[in-house]
C-alpha cells in the first residue's frame, strides 16, 4: 500500500507539474536534449518585428492506440488513463488511513483493474516500431523550407523571419523548450510564431485552443489567416483542439503571440497519425501548396503593418 500510494503521488506531482508549469522531473534527472534546426532572414530595412515559422522533424514512434479501431474513443481512453491515476491515489489513501474496512476487499479489485488498464494504455500508447512521419512531421518542414526559398529571394521590408524545425516534440516538446530558453530574451510584444503542423490531408484549419492550455491563440493572427485564405479562395476554417497539442502550446504559456495551421480528419486527428501507413505517397500535394500560400499571404500582411486610413488634402481655394 505505501509503495503503490507513493508512486502514484510521484505520477501526479509529475503530471501537474508538466501541465500547469511545463516542469518534466524526469527530463530533468535525465538531461533531455534536443537538436533544433533554425534558418534566420534579415529584412531590407530597419527590424520592426520577429515572425518565427516552426515545424517539427523527429519521426515519432507508432502508437497502436491511433489506428482504426481505437480512432474515435483515443480522448476518452487518454482521460481514463488520468482518472485510474488519480484513483489509484484516493484507493491508497482510503487503505493506509483504514477509514472504510468493509470495502478494503473491493479496493484491492479496483486497484487491480486500474494497474491494469495504466499497462494496456501505455503498451497502446508506446512501441518501438517507426513511423516515417510523412504528414506528421515532414509536411510542415517541407513547407518552412519552401518559405525559406522565397523569401531569401523576395526579402520582406521591416520583418525579421526564422525558420525552426524543432527536435524531441514527441518527448515532451522538449525542442521548443529548448529554443524558448535559449531565445527567451528576443521575443517580445513584436515577435509572433506561426506553428505548421500535419498540412497534407484533411481539413484545414487553424487552431483557436488547446486542451491542455488556459490560453488561447492570438485572435489577430488567426483572422490575418482567415482573411488571407479567404483572398485566395482557400477554405480555412478555425477549430479547438481535442485530446492533442502543439509546439505552441509551449509559448502560448509564457503569453507569446501564436497560431498554428493544421489539417485533421472527422475525428479531429491528422491524417495516418503515428501511424505505418503516414508515408510520401499519400501526402497531397495541393494541401501542401494551399498552407505554403496562405503563409506567404500572411506574412506580407504582417509586413506592411496595420493599414492607417488616409485623408485626402483638401484643395486650396484659387488665388
Amino acid at each position: 500500500d505505501s509503495v503503490t500510494f507513493f508512486i502514484t503521488i510521484l505520477a501526479l506531482i509529475d503530471f501537474g507539474l508538466l501541465r500547469f508549469f511545463e516542469i518534466n522531473i524526469f527530463d530533468i534527472l535525465a538531461g533531455a536534449k534536443s537538436q533544433n534546426v533554425i534558418a534566420k532572414l534579415k529584412p531590407k530595412g530597419e527590424v520592426k518585428s520577429l515572425l518565427i515559422f516552426t515545424s517539427h522533424l523527429d519521426s515519432p514512434y507508432l502508437m497502436k492506440i491511433y489506428e482504426q479501431q481505437f480512432r474515435e474513443y483515443h480522448f476518452i481512453l487518454k482521460n481514463t488513463f488520468i482518472g485510474c491515476f488519480i484513483l489509484l491515489f484516493l484507493i491508497s489513501l482510503l487503505q493506509k488511513l483504514m477509514l472504510i474496512p468493509s470495502l478494503i476487499d473491493y479496493l484491492y479489485f479496483l486497484s487491480f483493474l486500474c494497474l491494469g488498464f495504466i499497462v494496456y494504455y501505455q503498451q497502446a500508447m508506446i512501441t518501438y516500431q517507426v513511423s516515417f512521419g510523412a504528414n506528421f512531421n515532414l509536411s510542415g518542414t517541407s513547407i518552412l523550407v519552401g518559405l525559406t526559398k522565397h523569401f531569401s529571394i523576395n526579402r520582406l521590408k521591416n520583418t525579421e523571419v526564422w525558420f525552426c524545425t524543432f527536435g524531441s516534440q514527441s518527448t515532451d516538446y522538449t525542442g521548443a523548450k529548448k529554443f524558448l530558453e535559449i531565445h527567451r530574451e528576443r521575443l517580445n510584444e513584436n515577435t509572433r510564431i506561426i506553428n505548421i503542423e500535419a498540412v497534407a490531408g484533411g481539413g484545414l484549419y487553424i487552431i483557436d485552443k488547446e486542451p491542455e492550455t488556459s490560453f488561447e491563440y492570438d485572435s489577430g493572427l488567426n483572422n490575418l489567416f482567415l482573411d488571407s485564405a479567404k483572398e485566395l479562395k482557400i477554405p480555412l476554417d478555425i477549430i479547438s483542439l481535442k485530446g492533442i497539442r502543439t509546439n505552441a502550446g509551449t509559448f502560448l504559456k509564457k503569453k507569446i503571440k501564436c497560431t498554428s495551421i493544421i489539417t485533421l480528419d472527422d475525428k479531429g486527428i491528422p491524417l495516418r497519425y503515428f501511424s505505418k501507413e503516414d508515408l510520401p505517397q499519400y501526402i497531397s500535394e495541393e494541401q501542401l501548396q494551399e498552407s505554403y500560400k496562405i503563409c506567404i499571404k500572411v506574412t506580407e500582411k504582417i509586413d506592411e503593418g496595420p493599414k492607417t486610413k488616409q485623408t485626402k488634402a483638401k484643395k486650396q481655394p484659387n488665388q
